[in-house]
């Protein structure tokens, strides 16, 4: 008896062993696609090993269709029209991110969206950047920091305007601290849209398909700046958490001090405003030219295209130190 039972337990071992390798047989192995051979990732994995890193990671997780969550969420999208310069729009709604959202993830996101039309085509793109001025933000300081520098030379160069909705106080002191890292040039690039009507200076508010509660919210900013006036007018004074809130996300703009000083010169001069449009145009606000609308970050990389090919920043080649003598000579 205890015979058979032995001998019925290793038959029972022996066909878990087989089932157990017939699986395994039989297992699927998942291929993901080497970047190996992409000729802009390979320029770029010394000098942005971050971004080669998210981005292979975010070509992987594309190839299986894993990004539908990210779809879902719409926390980045492109829009599907462009902007009135015939640019590519992206829009990033940090509002929508989830509680704890892994950010990382986010960020595959956008850099997988954006390498193409940015990297890969060299194309200028616009950037709208919707604030979320009722709930505490998880994009702090050092993630914003991080993240300028993680990405190629190429998104700061290509990106010809910034509009951030409804920009609130911590978004402009967030900016503040990091203008050590700007070129002045950003600044030429940026626009307050202190309300979503006002990005009909770079784009149609219409076709980019906002949230409803987006603009719910722009209703609300009108109602309590006519609410401020009319304290005003009254003289009673004081007012809420939220006005302060709005009162803040209304300071004067870059583009609304360009026009100030139109009008001031015009007092003085009696020229009109259609004289002084070309001086106070703003970079985003024309189509790219070479020679009028290049920016800081293009100068340094021609000055440095130009000595890498062996001339001077008027293009001449440059002499060396020993034909120099020689000629001195």
């Amino acid at each position: 008896t205890r015979s058979g039972i032995g001998e019925m337990a290793s038959s029972f071992l022996a066909h878990v062993g087989n089932a157990s390798s017939t699986r395994c047989s039989h297992s699927v192995t998942l291929q993901l696609p080497t970047l190996t051979d992409d000729p802009v990732l390979q320029r770029l994995a010394k000098s942005n090993a971050e971004y080669v890193r998210l981005y292979s990671a975010a070509h992987a997780i594309a190839s299986g269709g894993g990004f539908q969550d990210m779809k879902r969420a719409d926390v980045v999208r492109r829009a599907k029209v462009v902007d009135k310069f015939g640019r590519d729009v992206f829009l990033f709604f940090p509002g929508h991110l989830p509680e704890r959202a892994d950010l990382e993830r986010f960020v595959m996101y956008a850099v997988w969206m954006m390498h193409e039309p940015v990297v890969v085509s060299n194309r200028s793109y616009t950037v709208v950047w919707v604030c979320n001025n009722l709930e505490a933000s998880q994009l702090g300081y050092f993630w914003f920091r991080r993240q300028y520098k993680m990405v190629p030379h190429e998104f700061h160069k290509n990106m010809r305007c910034l509009a951030i909705v409804h920009p609130g106080l911590s978004t402009r002191l967030t900016l503040l601290l990091l203008s050590y890292m700007l070129k002045q040039s950003f600044w030429d690039k940026l626009v307050y849209a202190d309300r979503i009507e006002f990005l009909d200076e770079v784009v149609d508010p219409k076709e980019l398909q906002l949230p409803d509660d987006l603009h719910r919210y722009d209703k609300l900013l009108d109602r309590e700046a006519a609410m401020m006036a009319e304290q005003h007018l009254t003289g009673s004074g004081g007012f809420g958490g939220m006005a302060m809130g709005s009162m803040i996300g209304g300071m004067v703009s870059p583009f609304d001090a360009d026009t100030a000083m139109t009008r001031d010169d015009q007092m003085h001069d009696g020229t009109t405003s259609r004289e002084h449009t070309d001086f106070t145009q703003r970079s985003w606000d024309r189509p790219y030219n070479k020679e009028f609308n290049r920016d800081d970050e293009e100068v340094e990389s021609e000055e440095g295209d130009a000595l890498a090919d062996g001339q001077d920043l008027r293009g001449a080649p440059r002499v060396s130190e020993d034909n120099e003598s020689e000629e001195e000579d």
